[in-house]
């Protein structure tokens, strides 16, 4: 019998296993597909690796540097020298340094708009949001609808709009006003949030995010992790629980579920979960995003001045930035289409994906470029 049996491979799940092993606990990791690393995957191509899901370490991330740290994985700085382009509202402007940089371009209303937000946010009681002041009025409230009764500078409403959609992969409409706030306030405030320098994007991993995971995870030997092994079941027998998959049943003293909500509700447990732990699961989504990387044989947008950081409000991609490699041999540019269009494209063929992501980058000249299948996080 295990001390404890983990689910899912991922980032918490890898390193609950370590924190667990090192205190001397036996251990069993259980992972449903064939590798670790969760939403964080690596792509290798001709020895340069690529994220497909989550690459940056922010200034802030104080957690994540230490464990790198520990095992002497390199990081570098997210390339952003030169020229930014911002396509809003029908017009193309052009900035440099960070995203809140944007404060300061005289759109109406965005300066007081995010303070307002940052204040509202840093109200919220960080450990049960529903207790503080204001919850019941916020959580009534699309952050949409507080947008449009409060924001009438459409400029601004539609950079609120713009970076909701990229940090939650979801539209304005479809989350509360509460949880976006709270959501604000635990990542530090929009700046932190929306920054290179100082802020979230502001470093990349030599050789990949989902190596993190791995090197977690060596703390067990091959006996102690089982891959390609979606978990079906938990049950809670009277001094120990059963975990249930395809291969076998594993019994342990306790168990973890370290996966996102909308995964831990396919699981079927006995005795049934709470009530509101179940319709929390029910009620908490994952958002919809499409990641893609484009490699290039020449930066073009390096000679002509400008980082390859862009944001749109029209889409279908809504920000990209360089994801050349560490040693500037690698060249790439990464972007994201989110929300309601990320639904849509992904109805679309992989060559018309392909198409439509070409087109938007390599404008106004065609560049020799590699895209490679798309992979599911």
């Amino acid at each position: 019998m295990y001390d404890a049996i983990i689910v899912g491979g991922g980032l918490a799940g890898t390193q609950a296993a370590r924190t667990l092993r090192e205190s001397g606990s036996n251990v069993l990791l259980i992972e449903a597909r064939k590798r670790l690393g969760g939403r964080t995957e690596s792509l290798e191509v001709e020895n340069y690796w690529f994220d497909l899901g989550g690459q940056w370490v922010g200034g802030t991330h104080d957690l994540l540097k230490k464990t790198l740290e520990r095992f002497q994985i390199n990081t570098f700085p997210q390339y952003d020298e030169g020229k930014h382009v911002l396509e809003l509202n029908g017009k193309r402007h052009f900035y440099q340094g960070n995203i809140s940089n944007l404060n300061s371009m005289n759109f109406d209303g965005l300066f007081e708009t995010i303070a307002r937000m940052d204040k509202m946010a840093a109200s919220l009681d960080t450990t049960w949001p529903a207790r503080s002041e204001h919850a019941s009025e916020w959580d009534r409230l699309t952050l949409a609808q507080w947008l449009h009764a409060n924001v009438p500078a459409p400029d601004a409403r539609l950079i609120i709009e713009w970076f909701a959609r990229v940090c939650l992969a979801a539209e304005p409409h479809e989350v509360s006003l509460l949880f976006y706030l709270h959501f604000l306030r635990q990542a530090g405030g929009y700046a932190l949030l929306a920054d290179i320098r100082g802020g979230a994007q502001q470093d990349r991993i030599q050789g990949g995010s989902q190596q993190v995971s791995e090197r977690l995870a060596e703390c067990l030997d091959k006996t102690h992790i089982r891959m390609g092994e979606p978990v079906r079941g938990i049950v809670q027998e009277k001094d120990h629980v059963v975990v249930k998959t395809a291969s076998g049943a594993y019994q342990g003293k306790y168990v973890i579920v370290a996966t996102p909500p909308a995964l831990a509700s396919r699981i079927a447990y006995c005795p049934p979960m709470p009530a509101v732990r179940d319709d929390f699961t029910q009620r908490m989504p994952m958002g919809t995003i499409i990641k893609t990387v484009i490699l290039y044989d020449e930066p073009f947008w390096r000679q002509t001045g400008f980082s390859a950081e862009a944001i749109s409000d029209m889409g279908p991609i809504f920000i990209c930035y360089d994801d050349t490699s560490h040693d500037d041999k690698k060249f790439a540019i990464v972007g994201f289409i989110a929300g309601e269009a990320a639904r849509f494209w992904a109805r679309e063929s992989q060559e018309e994906r392909k198409r439509l992501v070409a087109d938007k980058f390599s404008y106004p000249a065609p560049y020799h470029m590699t895209c490679y299948p798309p992979m599911t996080i």
